[in-house]
């Protein structure tokens, strides 16, 4: 959507002009809530959203409504959009509320001093949902890829948010408020470019595992193995938005894992590319914490037991999600990756987005400022050849996971407490008491679901035995612009050389410029007629040949020349299959001395000795080593030489020209 329309003046016209503004801006700076139709902008007052219209306005030399009639728009046609009351429900910048400490704190009678700290607080808003278009067009790149490129949004919900067993009934309990039960935290995540695999997943984890980036890390890599076995490929390009906190993602743990997994990959494999995302700090709310806050609301007010049941819970109450699940099995102590001396990466706070590449020369990272920058740094070697295979090499060990003793006794004290609770008839303690027992084996680690998974060694060989998601699949008959102009003179124009499309015979003539010069000599350029200098090129005769002299012969009409040779190019026509190599007499020339053995033999020159009029055309500007279309057209006008038919013609710059001569009528 964007704010384009015609200038306003009538108060109805202002009317509809300030309730465009609101949906418009609504669509960059507000959060759509993910439990009812409403969108919340952070918190101020609306005076301050008014004053960000009218600076648009006077930006975009329009007339801006009244406070009243801005009001009055907003009110009556946009009462799903509020204004948190606080802190906003989303986000919380300092940036934020220092402006709007200022704005409290200033007086009123400093309306100019006012008004230009709400415009400062608008451009920051403004700049912040940039951030967020920008993330958005990735995700949109990958859905386009055909596969080649995935998106992967992760996070961690709340640890605190989520325990079983969960009944409604008793939370308000002294047993429910007091004990210590089953605490199931959330790594979701939200894929983009997938084909089979699922959009959205869910992965628990307990506290048998420390939480930080060795988590995050082991819960990246496991992410990464489910999603490329169920899609049967590996992408060419990796693209991870996670959450701008130091403590689990944006350090050195996760870019050294990242480097890691590029360099234990084989050469041959299609990952070669992963891109790290990251929003502004107060600003990092996106989709995934979205599915979250539906989360809560599906399990709201039901009554679960194991966390596979609180899945099915889940999955339930969001019916129109593509959800998946799967436990943390296996944790890795990443920080061993410190002893192979990978380069650190100092000064992550001021950095937003990096690309790690790999190239036969080693791995390369560039960064940039933040996701809207055009700017990349200069690319930096940070793993040369020999070291990734040393890297290569390295495997991190795994981090044993178990609970506490002091933790794992409460959990078990309480599921005494609370099994003794469920013995009144009500509770139908017999229909629970499976679910009791396998509640109890997962806290005692005796459930091979919640403990058995891959190794390393087993993620690394999956990995490595997948391929590309293969060559784009395009029509059989393939039709370029270059091929359809020759047949619809309406159709998409292809690019012609810009000199070539507008002629002026009856110019005058630029000293040193446009004038050629009457003699031939060293250095000339020459059109060589093939009835008197044949030349063939892979068993084909050309229409002329080209030269450029090397030196005059005084002693009678002769010219020693150096012969240039055309290349050959695929056929350029709308049939199906491979196609043959021709000779493209439009493309580039080159000088037979610089020809390859093979090439060399493939060619039948006539003697570097020619008569003068043997010559067609001389002089012309051989730029590129092409010949420009007005040496064609003076083939075709002056000397009777057709190039222009599909026999000689039938190459991407032969059909170029052939469409320049058929739109022009020349």
């Amino acid at each position: 959507m964007t704010y384009l329309s015609a200038p306003a003046n009538s108060k109805e016209a202002l009317y509809l002009d300030a309730r465009q503004w609101l949906e418009y801006y609504s669509s960059t700076h507000a959060e759509m809530s993910p439990m009812t139709l409403e969108a919340f902008l952070p918190a101020g007052r609306k005076e301050m959203y008014y004053h960000q219209y009218r600076a648009d306005c006077v930006r975009m030399s329009r007339k801006a409504g009244s406070l009243q009639v801005f009001l009055m728009a907003w009110r009556t046609e946009c009462s799903w959009l509020l204004v948190c009351r606080s802190v906003s429900k989303f986000t919380k910048c300092g940036v934020c509320e220092y402006l709007k400490m200022m704005l409290d704190q200033c007086p009123r009678e400093l309306t100019e001093v006012s008004e230009k700290l709400r415009a400062r607080l608008g451009r920051h808003f403004q700049f912040q949902g940039a951030q967020r278009i920008a993330m958005a067009r990735l995700e949109e790149i990958a859905n386009q890829s055909d596969g080649r490129i995935w998106a992967m949004l992760i996070d961690k919900m709340d640890q605190n948010c989520a325990f079983c067993p969960q009944v409604w009934a008793m939370l308000s309990t002294a047993l429910f408020k007091g004990g210590e039960r089953l605490m199931c935290a959330i790594n979701g995540s939200i894929w983009a470019g997938t084909r089979r695999a699922s959009k959205h997943h869910l992965r628990t984890m307990f506290q048998d595992c420390q939480h930080g980036s060795e988590m995050q890390c082991s819960t990246f890599l496991l992410n990464v193995w489910e999603t490329a076995m169920k899609e049967g490929h590996l992408c060419e390009e990796l693209i991870i938005h996670t959450d701008n906190t130091a403590k689990e993602t944006k350090n050195n743990i996760m870019m050294h894992m990242l480097i890691w997994l590029l360099c234990v990959l084989p050469a041959e494999t299609p990952l070669k590319s992963i891109l790290l995302g990251f929003l502004i700090v107060g600003h990092t709310h996106n989709k995934v914490d979205r599915m979250f806050s539906r989360f809560k609301v599906a399990v709201s007010g039901h009554d679960f037991f194991t966390p596979e049941e609180m899945i099915k819970t889940v999955m339930a109450g969001m019916p129109g999600w593509d959800i998946s699940h799967s436990h943390l099995t296996r944790v890795w102590a990443w920080k061993g990756l410190d002893t192979l001396k990978i380069t650190p990466f100092v000064g992550f706070r001021l950095v937003h987005c990096m690309n790690i590449v790999r190239k036969p020369t080693g791995i390369w990272v560039r960064w940039k400022q933040y996701l809207t920058c055009e700017t990349w740094s200069k690319p930096v070697l940070v793993v040369s050849p020999d070291m990734v295979r040393l890297i290569a090499a390295w495997r991190p060990a795994r981090v044993p996971q178990r609970f506490k003793q002091e933790p794992l006794a409460n959990m078990q004290s309480w599921m005494d407490k609370f099994e003794v609770a469920l013995t009144d008839g009500s509770r139908e303690l017999n229909e629970r008491r499976t679910d009791l027992h396998r509640l109890r084996n997962i806290i005692k680690q005796e459930n091979p679901a919640y403990t058995t998974g891959p190794s390393v060694d087993e993620i690394i060989t999956d990995l490595s035995s997948l391929r590309g998601v293969g060559e784009k699949r395009v029509a059989e008959a393939p039709m370029p612009e270059d091929q359809l102009v020759t047949f619809f003179s309406g159709s998409d124009i292809p690019p012609l050389p810009v000199d070539s499309l507008i002629r002026l015979p009856k110019a005058p003539a630029m000293p040193g410029r446009n004038s050629v010069p009457d003699v031939m000599g060293p250095g000339s350029m020459l059109i060589v007629s093939a009835d008197h200098c044949p030349t063939k090129v892979g068993g084909t005769t050309l229409l002329f040949s080209v030269a450029v002299v090397v030196e005059d012969v005084r002693d009678g009409d002769e010219l020693l020349v150096s012969w240039y040779v055309p290349g050959f190019v695929p056929e350029a026509s709308m049939k199906s299959g491979p196609k043959k190599k021709v000779v493209d007499l439009f493309g580039e020339w080159t000088k037979y001395e610089q020809l390859s053995n093979d090439a060399a033999n493939k060619v039948d020159l006539s003697p570097v000795l020619i008569v003068g009029k043997a010559v067609l055309l001389y002089n012309f500007i051989f730029a590129d080593r092409v010949i420009p279309y007005a040496v064609h057209d003076q083939l075709r006008n002056r000397h009777g030489i057709d190039v222009t038919a599909l026999s000689v013609s039938l190459t991407h710059h032969g059909n170029l020209y052939r469409a320049a001569v058929l739109l022009s009528g020349s």
